[in-house]
């Protein structure tokens, strides 16, 4: 009996699968002739649409005109008078128009009132 029900099972499964293998072949047909479809996959490789070749993960940017040193040099330079580049010393960082208003014994006199009246567990 198990021995028949494996039969059947396992014929249904291959029925399901050759089915389903010639119904894939069937939908990829195509009218595009081998050289139409090299010559689409090209295009698509060089507008970086597609990745071939384990290149790169990221699209293909188009390279724009070269730009001279002295141009280079004018952008940063502007980018960095308007704040926009940031170096690596703490020196360039923008520095904080504002500050506290209250001194260090205000603020320490405002925690201990806060902990006597709020706090059980800070001991004083």
């Amino acid at each position: 009996m198990k021995t028949a029900l494996r039969s059947i099972a396992l014929a249904s499964i291959l029925a399901t699968a050759s089915v389903g293998i010639a119904n894939a072949a069937n939908t990829h047909a195509s009218s595009l002739s081998r050289a139409q479809v090299v010559a689409e996959l090209q295009a698509a490789q060089q507008s970086g649409e597609i990745l071939g070749d384990e290149v790169s993960v990221y699209p293909m940017i188009p390279d724009g005109p070269d730009k001279s040193r002295a141009q280079v040099v004018a952008t940063l330079t502007a980018a960095q008078e308007a704040g926009h580049v940031l170096g690596d010393e703490a020196s360039v960082y923008p520095m904080r128009t504002h500050g506290s208003t209250k001194s260090r014994t205000q603020v320490l006199k405002e925690l201990h009132t806060y902990t006597s009246n709020h706090s059980k567990f800070i001991e004083h």
